[in-house]
């Protein structure tokens, strides 16, 4: 079926100018956080359950958009509809889709879950009838990370703020809602001794109670040299060791990238803010170095600035240099940042402080440049997606200032910079072996017949499913989607889907509910941005000035230039509320719209009508298939739509008709 190209979404515009869907007004589908965690020798399997429940008269989706560690991999979905025990399957990227969506169609219960970026994912969970539940469980796995001899992992809950320019489809896009406090109940079981989690503490039944508004951090022990075992999807035993990388004695030569936008003024502990934080590390970073080390430092918000070069380490010159950063402001453009310095230092290490929060990165082309570049997150909202995956393609490190760590996540940033690097190495003969270095952990894999059955545990096939992550970036892509999706892996060429067979389908197109993140503790200037948008009325969308204005101008379809057209449909799609309303606008219900908008659709539609009738289709149908059309990549309601309307007529004459049009140029 015809398909537009993409757009680039710009959510914070978008919101400021009241084109977001308030989902306020409908009850919040997710009623329950459970968090379940095991650690041992260095690895830790963390398994999630999220609770449904459909309390609306009609079937939703629920969609809910969250990170995860950006090295962690998620390898097993399960679901309990109505008391039924569903498991799910990798499948490519296209074809999970195209599972789920045909189950959406068929009315089927379903549930999918993707990678929309790196460490950003996806969960959908659609037709939950009503008075139904859905119990989703998730596993994903990831290495801890050493710091002070202790191993170190954060849980991301939130980034709890809609900021930066993305091309994120609105049902895929991480928001935040002012909503009451939400809480998980947390449990930990480490093999190797106590767990300490940050600002709170067990309570007598070995529960924690967690707040979803900041990060889950933990400390664990971290024995060396133990190897974890599990079993391949092939049968084969995989053994997996994971130890405290040796500290390094090279000649230090780094380039620090300070961030000073300003989200770096946000609370980063009681009496400073991110900012005087950063400012900290990188005098005491300093302060460690010493005769023949180099030390450039930079700073950056929407461009970068050269602040000092030091070859000398003494208290006055390290004052000398910090006394000329300046205080926050501006953007996030960490890319032109990283390129900016990369032009102008032959430094090969690179050590990147900041908040995290910018989507404006090319990665890929970052990671070109040939520097080792590590990532020092800090702040409760930080967020590791987009600095987390650059960290990881050039053999950086991914590390977690909080305010109780700062000395010891200093000293783990000094012994990596002081390691050589270590490249991944392309595997193109048998998946027998490797190694890898992560976060100041070295990691070795090994593959071999299995001799006896190992037990099926959660954490048997996390040791098992970690150990195949390591393998995927250094295999070719058609061997890297195969082990994906035999070993059960949602990465960037895989999904886990599954579908409800056991029941028939329910009529209608479900209405799709976003579970926002929750808003985080702390936050400093984005919420307030947010607060002050527009209020929008219920069901759809208010709409800018501008194109209210456009509104009043009835166009018709005889001598209207394509571009006119087209634009005439894109003005009045945006005021349309798809995803709250897709089954009762399939109907052809009009009744939750503003009286000028179903007048543009009923106008649309008389004008529309010999097209309709050549199709075999109701006039107010085509016209709203044509509306979806033209918002369908924005929308999940609107592809939905379009799909099931205009993928039963006859192709030829629609493509007739949509070139008569102006609308077949966009078709794919």
């Amino acid at each position: 079926m015809p398909k537009i190209p993409t757009p680039l979404i710009d959510p914070l515009g978008a919101f400021m100018a009241g084109w977001v869907e308030r989902r306020a007004v409908h009850p919040v589908p997710l009623i329950s956080t459970a968090i379940d965690v095991e650690i041992g020798s260095g690895l830790a399997v963390v398994e999630t359950r999220r609770t449904f429940l459909n309390v609306e008269d009609a079937p939703i989706e629920a969609v809910m958009t969250f990170p995860v560690p950006v090295q962690a991999v998620v390898f097993a979905l399960e679901a309990r509809i109505d008391g039924r025990h569903v498991v799910g399957r990798a499948q490519r990227r296209e074809q999970a889709r195209e599972i789920y969506e045909t189950a959406v169609e068929t009315g089927k219960a379903a549930v999918l879950h993707e990678e929309v970026l790196r460490g950003i994912h996806t969960l959908s969970a659609a037709n939950i009838r009503p008075g139904g539940e859905i119990e989703v469980t998730l596993r994903w796995v990831a290495s801890l990370s050493a710091v002070a001899g202790q191993g170190a992992l954060r849980i991301p809950l939130t980034v709890g703020d809609i900021y930066g320019c993305s091309g994120l489809p609105d049902a895929d896009e991480l928001t935040h809602a002012a909503r009451p406090q939400q809480f998980a109940k947390l449990r930990i079981n480490c093999a190797d001794g106590p767990v300490m989690v940050a600002n709170t503490t067990a309570s007598e039944d070995g529960l924690w109670t967690v707040p979803l508004n900041r990060p889950i951090d933990l400390t664990a022990p971290v024995p060396a040299n133990k190897p974890l075992h599990g079993t391949a999807a092939d049968g084969r035993a995989v053994s997996l060791t994971i130890a405290t990388s040796p500290r390094g004695q090279e000649t230090c030569r780094l380039a620090i990238l300070s961030d000073f936008s300003g989200s770096m003024r946000d609370l980063f502990g009681p009496g400073q803010s991110n900012h005087t934080a950063a400012l900290g590390l990188i005098k005491t970073i300093a302060g460690t170095l010493s005769s023949g080390d180099i030390l450039d430092i930079w700073q950056f918000d929407n461009v970068a600035e050269h602040v000092a070069m030091l070859t000398k380490f003494d208290s006055t010159v390290i004052d000398q240099a910090i006394s000329q950063m300046k205080a926050p402001r501006g953007g996030t453009e960490i890319g032109n940042a990283v390129t900016t310095v990369a032009a102008k230092s032959e430094l090969g290490d690179f050590l990147l402080i900041t908040d995290g929060q910018s989507y404006a990165l090319d990665v890929q082309a970052l990671a070109a440049l040939g520097r080792r570049i590590s990532v020092l997150l800090i702040g409760g909202g930080s967020l590791e997606a987009r600095v987390g995956h650059l960290a990881a393609l050039t053999g950086g490190a991914l590390f977690i200032a909080t305010p109780s760590n700062l000395a010891t996540v200093t000293d783990a940033v000094l012994a990596l910079v002081r390691s050589p690097s270590f490249p991944v190495v392309p595997i193109v003969g048998p998946l027998d072996a490797l190694s890898a270095r992560r976060n100041g952990m070295d990691l070795s894999a090994h593959w071999t017949a299995a001799t006896e059955a190992e037990t099926a545990t959660p954490f048997n096939r996390g040791v098992a499913a970690f150990a195949a992550s390591l393998a995927i970036p250094a295999l070719d892509e058609t061997r890297a989607g195969q082990l994906a999706e035999a070993e059960g892996l949602v990465t960037h060429l895989t999904s886990l889907v599954l579908v409800d067979e056991a029941v028939d389908g329910i009529e209608g197109l479900p209405n799709l509910r976003k579970v926002p993140l929750e808003s985080l503790a702390f936050m400093g200037g984005g919420a307030a941005v947010a607060a002050a948008a527009p209020a929008m009325a219920g069901g759809a969308f208010a709409g800018s000035a501008i194109r209210s204005k456009r509104l009043s101008k009835t166009r018709g379809i005889s001598g209207v230039p394509a571009s006119d057209f087209l634009l005439r449909l894109e003005d009045i799609a945006c005021l349309i509320g798809w995803d709250a309303g897709a089954s009762r606008l399939l109907a052809l219900d009009l009744g939750g719209l503003p009286d000028n908008v179903a007048e543009e659709i009923r106008v649309l539609a008389d004008e529309l009508g010999d097209k309709a009738k050549a199709l075999g289709l109701p006039p107010m149908k085509l016209a709203l298939a044509l509306l979806a059309h033209v918002a369908s990549d924005g929308s999940r309601g609107a592809a939905r739509l379009a799909r099931v309307v205009l993928t039963k007529c006859n192709q030829e004459v629609l493509n007739a008709m949509l070139r008569q049009l102006g609308l077949l140029e966009f078709a794919s």
